[in-house]
């Protein structure tokens, strides 16, 4: 049974004022067709009825109407005018008993008693559908045009080859290895060579083959029938079904079991599956991309990979260089995820200061871009205004420069004792290194002398002393010498 319309108590809406004064309907009814178009523009949507000197076909070729009431009667009138309808967005409701094989889409068949607010209510729904298709349409688009290879943002040779190829494979049905380390963006290529082929309309369905279990990740895969095993309460089927007319991506497919991947490459072979517990043979049209972060020859050597699923996979190898090896790429990444994150949190984009660049450029980054977005973010939000200095980075990336520069200093000592040709006093020769090092921290510090001791773990008295020991105390080291 049909509950009748309540409106919404709140928020009231001043007289006159209505969220559907901008939108027009045409009625095209037989019973009492202007006394509902009155009743409807009284609640806020202009609405009209054909003129008594035109054709209900000529006032729906009058303008373009955002919504159209229509009974089973002048329903094939709108059949007949499709391609008008087609080169708009009307909203159709339809009053009466209609059916759900109409010719033209109707958005909602209501009771010829309907209250006009039930009406309204219903082109409300109708519009926020469309609204949500639009934005997702929008988003899409979006997401197509930041997939899209131009979004790589790469002057690093090897990077530029890899990218080719991925071009030219892109709109191909060919299965790809994609190789690298973790945080390398295999799963961002991936999708873009998904947002690149025909298929692009199809799902996209990624598998982490190393997040799950290897006793799961079978059904996971390939689905199974009702009662295969203990909890399997009903059929269902696996990712590689729900990836049918699109893509299926196998993160870490080193990570899978030997006994799944005999299964898995007759899957690539033929295009044929079947669920966990039974015989029937199900076909499937799926592109098949698989990543791998580890060395797949070196696993087909202890014998952790199957060597044919290998070469069965590796059509097309797409292997992405670490971040360390790309530094001509590094400074560019920067400056993109710091406008990116400066945008996203409404702040100023902040610029590296010399020693937070030292430090990015010299870091090893062993969590590739992943890690160098997340340190970009936290940049952008603990950054000094506009400057970004060795504060706003992680503790872990500075302390590991650090280290690197104690192991650099390290080797220099050591090579600089190997050229002595006699042994002196220890004291005697310790004097050069400790002045120059004291001069290097004034300087780097502009003078500021409390910055110079901290920097070189001592305090501010220990620092005085070796200042005068070493004659320092009245050399200007810049312009904020601080006492």
């Amino acid at each position: 049974m049909h509950e009748p319309f309540v409106q919404r108590p709140w928020p009231q809406r001043p007289p006159g004022d209505s969220p559907f004064q901008r939108y027009t309907c045409l009625v095209l009814v037989q019973d009492q067709p202007r006394t509902l178009a009155q009743v409807l523009t009284r609640a806020g949507l202009p609405t009209e009825v054909p003129n008594s000197s035109e054709s209900p076909a000529m006032a729906l070729a009058r303008r373009t109407w955002d919504l159209i009431i229509v009974d089973p009667e002048h329903l094939q009138l709108l059949s007949s005018n499709k391609d008008l309808l087609d080169s708009c967005t009307s909203v159709i409701l339809g009053l009466g008993n209609g059916s759900s094989e109409e010719p033209l889409q109707v958005f909602s068949w209501l009771p010829k008693a309907s209250q006009p607010l039930e009406l309204l209510q219903t082109f409300g729904h109708a519009l926020e559908q469309i609204s949500l298709r639009d934005e997702n349409k929008n988003l899409r688009a979006k997401l197509r045009e930041s997939l899209g290879f131009d979004g790589f943002h790469s002057v690093d040779p090897r990077m530029d080859a890899v990218l080719d190829t991925a071009k030219a494979i892109a709109p191909s049905r060919a299965t790809v290895l994609i190789l690298g380390e973790s945080g390398t963006g295999k799963t961002r290529l991936a999708r873009t060579l998904h947002e690149n082929s025909d298929r692009r309309n199809g799902p996209f369905t990624v598998v982490n083959c190393g997040a799950l279990p290897s006793a799961l990740l079978e059904s996971e895969l390939f689905g199974h029938v009702k009662g295969a095993f203990t909890g399997a309460v009903r059929d269902k089927p696996g990712r590689f079904e729900d990836a049918n007319g699109g893509t299926i991506f196998l993160d870490e497919i080193n990570s899978a079991p030997l006994e799944l991947q005999v299964k898995l490459l007759r899957v690539i072979q033929e295009r044929v599956l079947e669920r966990v517990g039974e015989n029937h043979t199900r076909q499937i049209d799926v592109r098949i991309i698989a990543a791998s972060n580890q060395d797949l020859a070196r696993a087909i050597e202890v014998g952790e990979f199957r060597e044919d699923l290998y070469w069965r996979l590796n059509v097309v190898s797409l292997p992405l260089p670490p971040l360390r090896d790309r530094p001509l790429d590094l400074s560019r990444l920067i400056e993109i995820f710091l406008k990116r994150f400066s945008e996203e949190y409404d702040r100023t984009t902040p610029r590296p200061d010399a020693e937070a660049l030292e430090a990015l450029g010299s870091y090893d980054w062993p969590g590739n871009i992943r890690q160098l977005e997340n340190v970009m973010e936290r940049g952008v939000l603990l950054a000094d205004g506009d400057r970004l200095g060795l504060s706003a980075l992680p503790a872990d990336l500075t302390q590991a420069v650090r280290q690197c520069d104690a192991s650099k200093l390290e080797t220099s000592l050591q090579q600089g004792v190997a050229t002595l040709e006699a042994i002196i006093p220890l004291k005697l020769a310790l004097e050069g290194p400790e002045k120059a090092i004291l001069v290097h921290a004034l300087e780097a510090t502009q003078g500021n002398r409390k910055k110079a001791a901290k920097e070189l773990g001592i305090n501010r008295t220990t620092l005085f002393n070796k200042m005068r020991k070493h004659d320092l105390m009245d050399q200007d080291f810049g312009a904020s010498s601080a006492r």
